[in-house]
């Protein structure tokens, strides 16, 4: 009988450590998971450009630029320069981000989507972009208008390729 109750003791502890190794646990950074936006902060509106009859938005050269650095614990640092903004704005309030099908989708959400002036603003953000793997993706970035705060899926501000390596920076340009 004690020789039962051993072999079943030893089976039991087997199990459990089996179980162990196995475990799902979601504090595994190494598994893919649902891309996440923690830390969004933004600057005021740097220089106000009026966008009234006399001048239009597209003879202004504006050009945004965004680097992103990927971590060994799979968060990147995301800082964009220069996104272009209605002057209400008053800065990014938050973004948006999703990945499907190796497309990340990102959506910058100004503060104010309501009012609409006649000037544009160039702001900066910052935002650490969580569970992200290296690799090869293409990006789409759109910012959201109005009070519902969607966008236009037919007009992103950029569309291109975007290659994500642990400790290297990457750059890009629209």
């Amino acid at each position: 009988m004690k020789h039962r109750l051993l072999i079943l003791a030893i089976s039991v502890i087997a199990t459990a450590m089996i179980g162990f190794g196995c475990s799902s646990d979601d504090s595994d950074n190494t598994m893919p998971g649902k891309l996440q936006v923690v830390d969004v902060n933004t600057s005021g509106c740097k220089t106000k450009v009026d966008v009234s009859a006399n001048t239009r938005a597209d003879d202004i050269t504006r050009q945004t630029r965004m680097t992103i650095k990927l971590d060994n614990n799979h968060q990147a640092l995301v800082n964009i320069y220069g996104i272009w903004l209605n002057c209400a704005a008053e800065g990014v309030e938050d973004v948006r981000v999703s990945l499907e099908s190796g497309i990340i989708t990102m959506v910058i959400v100004p503060r104010d989507t309501e009012h609409d002036v006649n000037c544009i603003c160039p702001y900066d953000c910052s935002f650490i972009m969580t569970n992200v793997q290296s690799g090869h993706y293409q990006l789409i970035v759109y910012v959201a208008q109005g009070p519902d705060k969607t966008y236009n899926p037919d007009y992103p501000i950029y569309k291109g390729e975007l290659t994500l390596t642990n400790n290297l920076e990457t750059s890009l340009v629209w």
